[in-house]
């Protein structure tokens, strides 16, 4: 369902970003054009029908007839009409944990490259990014040997106030073994603040521990509270994007993950009874230095403070 001005797209022209509200309400119906493809001028790219209609049968060459919501791709010499006038985007200052500003086009771009947009952040590029902000992106300076061995990064951290938070949200939501939950949504609310703000739609955790021999997925764990955290129940579980390895409780003092590109992995390995260590591997190529040690700073900080969980 759309009303008459929900944002339907953003619009990339050479010197801006704008978004492009509907005029019409309606239904969706039909979508002509993906995200991040040049568009000529006046071409229709989506129906919006009147509501109770369906006109799924409506081929491009009859949508005038059906009188749908045409709105053209915008060249800096073609005026558009007042009424369907996008609104420019305002250019702001990046800051931590703060939406990242591009245009759909650089976005599909950045993730064919596999490139982090944070990075162009770290390095002073003024947002929105557009497509030829990605050639001005300056090489990490961790660079990735031939092997494409990952990097490692480590926190510490006090277990103790984790401890009485998980005791005292089992107690409140009435729910058993609520660590895996609660670790999961601490890592993915991380994730989404320091590594990739304002990007994943969705984030799968998996979680494994070792002196419980349990195996779990989580997905978008932080975004529900905290008696509603339940594991990934498809069909078939999601490729993770954060692997979570706990070893407390064990003797074992060190492991080493297998590389694998595009899953960040956090082993979190008992140093004594209060303390522990988080250690991080990560590609630079799909995460900068200073992202992940963000992520990883700041996992530390929810692990020892757990009410920020709550905030």
């Amino acid at each position: 369902s759309v009303a008459i001005g929900d944002p339907l797209f953003d619009v990339e022209t050479d010197k801006t970003t704008m978004e492009v509200e509907a005029t019409h309400a309606g239904t969706l119906t039909e979508i002509w054009a993906d995200a991040g493809a040049d568009i000529p001028v006046g071409q229709t790219i989506a129906i919006i029908v009147a509501s109770g209609d369906s006109r799924s049968d409506i081929a491009p060459e009859t949508a005038t007839k059906a009188k749908p919501l045409t709105t053209p791709s915008i060249a800096p010499t073609v005026p558009m009409p007042a009424a369907t006038q996008p609104k420019p985007v305002t250019p702001i200052a990046p800051s931590i944990g703060s939406t990242i500003l591009a245009s759909p086009k650089a976005r599909f771009e950045a993730k064919q490259r596999a490139i982090d947009l944070r990075r162009l952040v770290d390095q002073g590029i003024p947002q929105p990014f557009h497509v030829a902000d990605l050639d001005r992106l300056q090489p990490d300076p961790m660079t990735i040997d031939p092997t494409h061995r990952a990097s490692v990064l480590k926190a510490t951290f006090t277990w103790s106030a984790l401890h009485e938070f998980i005791g005292w949200a089992e107690e409140k939501t009435g729910r058993q073994n609520m660590r895996l939950p609660t670790l999961a949504a601490i890592t993915a609310a991380a994730f989404r603040a320091e590594a990739r703000p304002g990007e994943a739609a969705n984030v799968a955790v998996s979680i494994t521990w070792v002196k419980a021999q349990q195996s779990v997925v989580f997905r978008n764990p932080d975004r529900q509270g905290l008696s509603e955290i339940s594991q990934h129940d498809g069909d078939s579980n999601p490729k993770p994007d954060l692997l979570l390895i706990d070893l407390t409780g064990t003797r074992v003092s060190e492991y080493h993950p297998p590389a694998e590109a595009g899953c960040l992995t956090i082993v979190l390995i008992p140093t004594a009874d209060h303390d522990g260590t988080a250690v991080l591997h990560f590609f630079h190529d799909e995460l900068s230095l200073m992202a992940a040690a963000r992520f990883l700073d700041s996992f530390a900080s929810r692990v020892t403070e757990p009410t920020m969980q709550l905030l």
